[in-house]
């Protein structure tokens, strides 16, 4: 099951789904451009997250390896 980061990174990804969608199927000029607005900030939230996720899997692994290290 996600948890945290993981999780909210999930939920963003779904927000720009459904974001991406009514751009789609909106015919009005003004709401294409609120939906492109918040596609970027959808978007520029995922990227966030991605590098939030992988550093911390970068400090999880250089941990775990410490641990094996002393264990040894």
């Amino acid at each position: 099951m996600k948890k945290g980061p993981e999780l909210e990174l999930h939920v963003w990804q779904e927000v720009i789904s459904l974001l991406k969608y009514d751009y789609e199927h909106t015919d009005n000029y003004q709401g294409k451009e609120e939906l492109t607005h918040k596609i970027m900030e959808a978007s520029e939230k995922i990227s966030l997250l991605k590098t939030q996720i992988r550093e911390e899997k970068e400090k999880q692994s250089a941990n775990l390896e410490g641990y094996q290290e002393r264990v040894s």
